[in-house]
């Protein structure tokens, strides 16, 4: 039994080990059909890097700003090379075209994307993690916005 009791530790702690090397996370990508986060708001649940999220027929075409949160933030993309992930932003829903991206760590979020040439042509995004190579594809996951009383604050809990 004595053997036995180790091999179960043993799995127990290989299992608790690779769940937590595992990079799990969950996040929102928030899409405004305004200028400045302002007009109607489209909430978009994010939990997979490398794949492309194609946006509801009702939402595509309509974005000129975007927000998210909880993204993963590591990687192995960015400019500087230290380890970034981004978000990509695609004029087509299967995030084939050439993409816009932005660092998920930035405070900064697109606040016209007008400025970027994409403004109400937004189809896909995808968080880049380890590479901008399109691995899958994910079903929307649109959510309702939370009931709130005046402005809508994605960061709220």
């Amino acid at each position: 039994t004595m053997s036995l009791s180790l091999v179960l530790l043993l799995t127990v702690v290989v299992s608790l080990l690779d769940s937590c090397i595992a990079a799990d996370w969950h996040g929102y990508v928030f899409f405004y059909t305004d200028v400045n986060f302002g007009g109607s708001m489209s909430r978009y649940s994010v939990d997979s890097s490398q794949a492309c999220y194609a946006l509801r027929n009702l939402d595509a075409g309509k974005a000129v700003s975007a927000k998210w949160s909880n993204l993963v933030q590591d990687g192995t993309l960015g400019s500087d090379k230290k380890g970034h992930a981004q978000i990509a932003f695609y004029t087509d829903s299967t995030c084939q075209s050439a993409a816009k991206t932005f660092s998920t760590k930035a405070e900064s979020f697109p606040t016209n994307f007008a400025l970027n040439g994409i403004k109400n042509k937004i189809a896909g995004f995808m968080v880049m993690e380890t590479s901008t190579t399109v691995k899958g594809t994910a079903a929307p996951q649109w959510l309702q916005p939370k009931p709130t009383l005046g402005n809508f604050d994605p960061n709220a809990q």
